[in-house]
């Protein structure tokens, strides 16, 4: 006998710790053991995807999911997750009430027409870096307001509901999902590199972690940050050993290991190319303020600091 399959529907108050309560937030994360069910909700979801990959089943549709894209799915349209590793979405949720009062004037905008409609399978909504982590502020104070419960913090919820939905009208473009994946991929491989620049890294490794071939993953790379994958690697540790000579007093052999160098002689040689400078008038120089360099990749909270001096 066939298995009956119950048809699964999320209400609000799943989500909420009051009863009044029209809108809430959290973040969601689906790991490679965890199981997504087929379901639909009776409030809009407005998701905004971090990190990780897999495939987004739409309404009898199915969407290969990549980072920073946005999109909205409106009350009872089934939908689920399949394929993923670690998925990280920011969640904004609410009732039709907190919308109706506004929708004919988003519904002027051609940008929430895109957004509420069915994602495409080529195509995606995608934010900028920036954004994202305006919308996980933004995500972080529904939460809170749900917590404090300081007089007003309904309304408070609502207008930052309808704060993010804003921001994503106005600030989100439509790119192919293509593109923005071989750009995951790049993002990807750089965070390798953030992460485990003190270990040797080949090139080959940074392809994998791209999921692309090396001379592709090369070709992408030298497009997008104009410059070579093993040449933003030997900039990094040197930034990184710049760092270590500043604020430590290690030798200069234990810097070059400390960044991913074997042998001090090369060190050396490597970091006067780069600083045009030796690593020791370098250390006994004035230094002002530690700052971003403009060329490397915006990354979201939980990427390791960087820090780098001129």
């Amino acid at each position: 006998m066939a298995e009956h399959k119950r048809k699964i529907v999320l209400k609000l108050k799943c989500y909420t710790s009051s009863p009044r309560q029209r809108a809430a937030a959290y973040k969601f994360i689906l790991d490679e053991n965890d199981r997504s069910l087929k379901h639909e909700c009776e409030f809009y979801e407005l998701v905004a995807v971090r990190q990780g990959d897999g495939d987004f089943h739409y309404g009898g549709k199915v969407m290969p999911v990549v980072r920073n894209e946005v999109y909205l799915i409106p009350p009872h349209v089934p939908h689920f997750y399949s394929g993923y590793t670690h998925l990280s979405m920011l969640h904004f949720i609410f009732t039709p009430e907190v919308l109706e009062p506004y929708r004919e004037r988003f519904e002027q905008e051609r940008s929430f027409r895109r957004l509420s409609a069915p994602p495409e399978k080529e195509n995606a909504l995608i934010v900028s870096d920036d954004l994202m982590l305006e919308l996980d502020r933004i995500n972080i104070c529904i939460c809170r307001e749900a917590i404090d419960k300081s007089e007003g913090w309904l309304l408070r919820q609502e207008f930052q509901t309808l704060q993010a939905l804003s921001l994503i009208c106005s600030g989100s473009e439509l790119k192919s999902r293509k593109e923005q994946q071989l750009g995951a991929g790049l993002y990807a491989a750089i965070l390798y590199i953030e992460n485990n620049y003190a270990s040797p890294i080949s090139l080959k490794k940074l392809a994998r972690c791209a999921n692309m071939s090396v001379p592709g993953f090369c070709r992408m790379f030298k497009k997008s940050r104009n410059t070579s994958p093993i040449r933003y690697l030997l900039e990094y540790r040197i930034a990184m050993a710049k760092q270590l000579l500043i604020s430590t007093q290690l030798t200069l052999t234990d810097v070059a290991e400390k960044t991913g160098f074997r042998d001090t002689n090369y060190f050396i040689k490597q970091f006067g190319a780069i600083a045009g400078i030796s690593p020791m008038k370098f250390r006994n120089q004035e230094h002002g303020l530690l700052h971003y360099p403009d060329h490397t990749p915006e990354t979201l909270p939980e990427v390791g600091s960087r820090i780098f001096v001129n």
